[in-house]
């Protein structure tokens, strides 16, 4: 003869289970550990650039690239800080001089373009130097004195190395730019 085996199935009543908030709350994080990541500064790697006395921070999702100054066509009856057209894959892409337009000394002729965006909507400043990696820790206190188009398009001031650095909405800088032009 074979033995059969039962098993005992023990099934819990309702109300023997923690409603969902009293399951998602009973563990408590200890204070102490919560205060030793406090005091760790928030440190933000980010490519920049600079013209003049300012440097730029392009945002991570931000399409840039970098060329030789190429060919650049002018247009005729436009302000001196519009350089003007340059062909890049088919697509016209404006060149703009923040550093006429801010009246700031330029020493450096030779100068590159970086050209922010894609297709249609790519526009490009002539930049001083190549784009380096920023490492930003702090917001600068207050907002420095900026000039007018740049008040309105920035969107937060960090220091760096005794340097201004402004995380700058391009978008908005070059449709304003493409505005005083048309104006």
């Amino acid at each position: 003869m074979t033995k059969t085996r039962q098993t005992a199935v023990t099934q819990k009543s309702s109300t023997d289970w923690q409603t969902p908030t009293e399951a998602l709350t009973r563990f408590k994080p200890d204070p102490m550990a919560m205060d030793s990541h406090a005091a760790v500064p928030v440190h933000t790697k980010r490519y920049g650039f600079k013209i003049g006395d300012f440097g730029f921070i392009l945002a991570d999702n931000e399409k840039a690239e970098i060329v030789d100054q190429l060919a650049v066509c002018p247009m005729p009856n436009t302000p001196v800080w519009f350089k003007g057209m340059i062909n890049v894959r088919g697509n016209l892409v404006p060149v703009f001089d923040l550093k006429k337009y801010l009246d700031m000394k330029d020493e450096q002729p030779a100068r590159r373009l970086l050209i922010i965006g894609q297709g249609a909507k790519a526009a490009s400043l002539l930049i001083d130097e190549l784009p380096e990696v920023v490492e930003f820790s702090k917001l600068a206190a207050d907002m420095p004195p900026l000039p007018p188009i740049l008040q309105t398009c920035t969107r937060k001031v960090y220091l760096y190395n005794q340097f201004i650095w402004l995380d700058l909405d391009f978008s908005g800088i070059f449709t304003e730019l493409g505005a005083r032009i048309a104006a």
